[in-house]
Parts: structure tokens; sequence; C-alpha cells
């Protein structure tokens, strides 16, 4: 019995002995060796660890306007990535890198577009080559979330994604060569600014990356109980600029609607509050959409296009005029002038005959006879001026003064460049022509900020566009200040100039009354100034300009606009000229309450000219919408017969005036035609997407005619036409 004990003993000692040798002898394989002793699979790939450094994405700062509302901000965005090594295989031998080349370019031609050739020369890896993984350029990056799914969706392996992010601009044309925009820059993986805003305050804008420090496995897996080391990334700053996004979108339109004129190649403007220089609305057309970038103007044509200012720059020369000594209500001969030169370069007056003379004549060569200076403002008569700069102000005053409203100087827009102009002052006949806006140029910031100081009791203020800039951690790094940059003139001279301002529109030899606006009065200048073309004065070539105040008793925004188009076309077409900028007028007045509600409609005694807001109505009762609207006496026009709201125009909160068009859709019912006469293009427009029938618009203005009578049902098959003008 004990000898059988013995042996079981001895038995179990040599079990263990040979289990101890196996485990030995399999450490040994896998610690010296890296393989699995009966496997004989190489585990180094599953032992070794290494320290992985990722990078922590900073956000880049948005862009707000002054009502907070985004106009540049990150999204997520993904980069495709295709794994090629074979070696990529999960669980079960799961293939985890691209397995049918043909099957994979197919589909990813189908999504991302190109051709199959591409994708498959990406994708392919010769004999003898080591190739990982392939990208494929910008046609792989800045995928949206909607692409990442459509393609995680088809389950083909080996397509995999990184996150990263891509600038979106929600507002699309939205004074896009003044916010500008920022691309990814594959060098340092980051946005960076490459125009306007963006550009410019991208120090600002870029913030910095973090960095998380892990320790993996080869596989990438964070190897459990060590730790990171992390460094945060810091955000980019907030940049909250000046304009608000009403009047922005209304000078976009208006924009738009200038560039409908036929020839108009060009159309710029800007708004301004007098005050304290703050910029509300600036732009131009042609324009881009930030996001798409197709046919990009970088030159911002409002502190960079110089450009002879034509008659615009007659209240400069009026201003200083007035301010050396110039008695206005002073008469003189408003006839064609001749004007010969002295020695000194001094010139006067000559008869016709004289030879050697320069003539210079009112537009059109009108003769408004014998008037005084006030009313030669009001005419822009090219006589007026020449006979100040003859009679009451000298040729070194007058460029003394110029360079006091501060033209022909470099003039930046905050940190966006601006351009200096050019004064051409040599000679004693562009001496003359300056003072009428020919020769000598200038741009549209330098006009408006003079134009401000004319306005502003001599104030000249520093126009701004970049309101404050705020930290990620909501400290504010800037602010603005209105600001004080030359006093050209007195408060009483600033004074004669908005009468004198006044009388361009209502005078009875008024240039501007076609910008007259019927809820509010104005004061203005006007302006046209022929284009040089080939050297030499177009003679159907113009610049048509305008700087308007409003309202006239007490100005608080300056609006400053120009076309640049065809005479002929303008002068037959002057009230679809003027429609833009009287659009814009009235927008900026409606937005900041302007516009005195105790007014009283003519004829209409009984109904006050009111301002006020939009309500909501969608999901309210017709009633309902009708009890909302009664006090703001707006034309309701429903459209269907329903009886609850699903469509409304105006939308919520926008600035609705007595008599305006209201269109409410009640989604279900018979439709019937309206009478659309005296109706604008945009409320045509409104109509006809809430209604669903096709319509036709012919010309510019307002509705005088249709060819659907009013009462007619429709439905999505009627073809309406429309006439404006």
């Amino acid at each position: 019995m004990k000898k059988r004990s013995n042996r079981i003993i001895l038995g179990m000692f040599i079990v263990m002995l040979g289990s101890w040798c196996l485990l030995i002898v399999n450490i040994f394989s896998a610690s010296v060796l890296g393989k699995h002793l009966r496997s004989q699979e190489d585990i180094t790939k599953y032992t070794d660890s290494s320290k992985s450094t990722s990078t922590i994405k900073a956000r880049r700062g948005n862009i707000f306007d002054s009502t907070q509302t985004i106009i540049a901000e990150d999204v997520a965005s993904y980069n495709l990535i295709a794994y090629l090594d074979k070696s990529r295989v999960g669980i079960n031998n799961k293939a985890h890198y691209v397995v049918d080349l043909d099957e994979t370019a197919n589909f990813l031609v189908s999504v991302l577009g190109g051709e199959t050739d591409f994708y498959k020369d990406l994708m392919t890896v010769e004999e003898g080559q080591e190739k990982y993984q392939t990208e494929f350029g910008t046609r792989g990056k800045g995928l949206d979330l909607k692409t990442k799914n459509l393609i995680e969706a088809s389950g083909l392996p080996g397509l995999e994604f990184t996150q990263t992010s891509k600038r979106h601009y929600p507002l699309g044309t939205f004074s896009s060569q003044l916010v500008g925009f920022s691309d990814l820059d594959q060098e340092v993986d980051r946005q960076v600014g490459k125009m306007g805003i963006e550009l410019y305050y991208d120090d600002y804008l870029e913030g910095s990356d973090g960095s998380q420090v892990n320790t993996v496995t080869i596989n990438g897996y964070k190897l459990p109980n060590t730790t990171s080391s992390i460094i945060e990334a810091k955000d980019g700053d907030d940049i909250y600029l000046t304009l608000n996004k009403n009047v922005q979108l209304q000078l976009e339109d208006s924009l738009q609607e200038s560039m409908l004129i036929k020839a108009t190649d060009k159309a710029w403007g800007m708004v301004m509050e007098i005050a304290t220089g703050k910029i509300i609305a600036i732009g131009q057309n042609p324009t881009f959409d930030p996001e798409i970038r197709e046919d990009v103007e970088y030159l911002f044509y409002p502190t960079q296009f110089v450009y002879e200012p034509g008659s615009t720059m007659k209240a400069v020369t009026y201003a200083t005029a007035i301010e050396t000594g110039l008695d206005t209500n002073n008469t003189f001969d408003s006839s064609a002038i001749y004007i010969a030169y002295d020695e000194n370069g001094k010139p006067y007056r000559v008869s016709a005959q004289d030879a050697y003379s320069n003539r210079v004549t009112n537009a059109g060569y009108i003769d408004f006879g014998r008037i005084n200076f006030a009313q030669g403002f009001a005419a822009s008569s090219n006589v007026a001026i020449v006979e100040i700069l003859m009679n009451y102000l000298s040729a070194p005053t007058f460029s003394d003064y110029l360079d006091r409203f501060l033209f022909f100087k470099d003039t930046p827009l905050d940190k966006i460049p601006g351009a200096s102009g050019q004064k051409l002052y040599n000679y004693p006949m562009e001496r003359l022509t300056t003072g009428f806006g020919q020769g000598s140029s200038v741009t549209m910031l330098q006009l408006a900020q003079a134009y401000g100081a004319i306005i502003n009791d001599g104030k000249m203020m520093k126009p701004y566009v970049v309101d404050q800039i705020v930290s990620s951690d909501k400290d504010v790094l800037y602010k603005s200040e209105p600001k004080v940059i030359a006093n050209p003139i007195s408060a009483d001279t600033s004074a004669q100039m908005r009468n004198l301002m006044h009388g361009v529109v209502y005078d009875e030899l008024a240039t501007g009354h076609n910008f007259k606006v019927d809820e509010m009065e104005i004061i203005a200048k006007t302006g046209t100034a022929q284009l040089v073309v080939d050297g030499s004065y177009s003679s159907s070539r113009y610049i048509f300009s305008v700087g308007a105040a409003f309202p006239a008793d007490n100005p608080k925004y300056l609006a400053f606009y120009a076309v640049e188009s065809n005479f002929t076309e303008i002068a037959q077409n002057i009230l679809l000229y003027t429609k833009p900028t009287r659009d814009l007028m009235l927008k900026t007045a409606y937005e900041y309450n302007l516009i005195q509600s105790d007014q009283v409609l003519e004829g209409e005694e009984d109904i006050p000219i009111k301002v006020s807001a939009m309500p909501s109505l969608i999901n309210h009762s017709l009633d309902y919408a009708k009890e909302k609207l009664k006090d703001s006496y707006v034309d309701i026009t429903v459209i269907g017969e329903g009886t609850n709201i699903t469509r409304q125009y105006p939308a919520y909160n926008e600035k609705i005036i007595t008599n305006q068009k209201i269109m409410l859709y009640t989604g279900s019912g018979k439709i019937t035609m309206p009478d659309m006469t005296g109706w604008s293009r945009k409320e045509v427009t409104a109509f006809w997407s809430a209604s669903g029938a096709s319509f036709i618009i012919e010309g510019y203005g307002s509705v005088y005619n249709q060819d659907v009578p009013k009462g007619t049902i429709i439905d999505p098959k009627t073809e309406i036409r429309v006439f404006l003008k």
C-alpha cells in the first residue's frame, strides 16, 4: 500500500514537473522568440507597446453679426482613408483592408464623382510595394456626415474615416468679400484664412491644438492602467461684427437687383451709423458663396476699388468753400463757361472765341440761367464748381482741405486694407476737375467718412466693422470705441451742408428727387462720373452713385451706393436704378425705428403709418392672425381655404409697415388669383412660392398687369404672367 502511494506521488510530481517545464519553455518562446509555442503565431504584434501622440483639434473661432447670428463657424467633417495592408484583419480573420478594387472604385465614383481609374490607381499596391493606406485628395476630404454614413452603409472593407472640421457659412452670400473664407492647409493641418476677416484676423480665429500622449499596443489600443499626458486645446477667439443681418441681407438683395439692369458690370454699397462710424452693412456684386467659391473677386470694392467719384465730390468742394467764406446766396451765370489760366495757373472766364480756353458745361449742356450757389448744388452744376474755384476758393486752400478730409491716404477698414486713391492736382485743369469729381480718384469708404464729417457737425468718425473679440474663456480681448479722426469743418458749415443736401432731393432743380421715399425725408448728393476706357473718357460707360443720409431732420445713418453701367440704360430706367437704394434706406429705417408712427397716409386720414414686428402666426388660426395684425393696418392676402396657417410672409420678427402686403398660406382648398396691381417682385415671388403656381415675371418695379384675372382658381399647373414697370 505504501509503495502504491509513493508511485502516485511520484507520478504527480512528474506531471507537475512536466507542466512547469512546458510553462517555462512557452514563456521562453513567447518572451525571447516572440512566438506562441503550439501555434507558432507571431505574438509580438499583440505585446509590443509604444507612446502614441494624438492631436486634440482646436475649434476655429466663430464670426457673428451684431444680432449674434453666426456668419462663419466650424462644423464636423470627415476625411476618407482606404487601408490596403492585408495584415489588417480582425476577429475571425475579417478583412479591414480593401478587398475588391473594382467594386470599391465604382462605388466611390457613384458617391464622390470622378473617374474609376483615379480611385483604382490610388488603391493599387504593386508587387513588392509597401503601401499601408491611401487618401483621395480633395475628393475625400471635408465630407459631411451624410456622405460618411452612405459610405459606411456600403459595408465595403477598408474604408474608414478621420474626423476633422470644415468652415461653414450658414448665411451664404453675406458680405463675402469682407468676411472672406478659410480653407484647410495640408501642411499645418488646420483651417487657414485666405481672404477678408478670415485672413486678416487669422491670429485671433485659429486657436492652438492640444495633444494627448497614450501608451498603446501595436494595434493602437490604449493599455489599461496607464496614464495619459494631455495638453488641452485652446479654441480660437470669436469675432463680433457690427453688421446687422437684416440690413445686410437687404443690401445683398439691392445689389443683385441693380445687377439685373442691362449692361451693369458692378454694384457696391454700404450703410454707416453717422455718429459712431459703425458699419451696419457693406458689400458688392459680383460676389460669391464662400462655401462654393466660384469666380471669386478678391478686390473689396468699398475699400480697394479706386474710381473718379463724379458729383458726389461736390459736397466736399462746397463744404470747403463755405468753411472759407462762401455765401451760397451769391449768384452766378450757369451757362457754359470758357476758362483760361494766368501765369500762376489761376483760372479765369474768357469768351467763347478764345481758342486756347477749356470749356465746362453742366450735365446735358443745361443752362439754368442766373442762379445762386445753393440752387447750383441742388442742380449739381459743374459751372457752379468752376465759379467757386475761380472766385472763392484758391487751389492751395482746396488742396489743404482735401488732405483735412483724409483723401488720398491709405484708408483701411480695421485690418482690411484700403487703397489711397490718386490726387491729380498738378495742372490747372486738374485742380478744377477735382472739384467736380473727375481726374482725382478715391474709394467709397473715403467718401463715406468725409460725408460723415459733413453731416455730423464736422466730426469725422473712423469707420469700423469689428465690434469686439472674445476669447474661448469669454474674456473680451478687444472692444471697439467710436473715434474722431478729423474735424475738417465747423458745426455751422455742417448745418448749412445738411440744408443744401436736402435741396438735392426736394428743391425745384433737384437732381436727387428720384431717391425720395414716402415714409421719411432724406438728404443726399448724387454723382455721375464718366469712366476712362482705353485711355479716354467713354461716352457711354459711367459710375452712378449717391450718398444719402436719413432721416433728414436728424440724420442717423448714411447709405452710399454705386453702380457701373451704360448711361442710356440708367437714364431709361431711372426709377429701377434708384429703387435698390430706396429699399436699402427703408429697410434700415424700419430696423432702427426711424419712421414716425404718427404719420398719416395721404388721403387716408384715419390710418397712421406704423412700423411694427411681424408676429409668429404659423400653426395659428386665421382669426388669431387677423387679431394680431389688426393694429398694424396691413393688407392681408389669404392663400387657400384652410383654417390654420402653415406659412407666412414676411417671416417672424421682420419689420412691417402700414399697408404692407402680408401673405398667409393655409395649406388646403382652392387658391384664387388676387389683383396684383402695385405688388413688388418680392411680393409676387412670395405668393408664387406659397401657391405653387408657375409664374413668369417680366420687367422690374411694380406690377401693372397680369394675364390671369382676379378671382380665377389657380393650381400648380396654372401658368401666370405678370408685368412690372
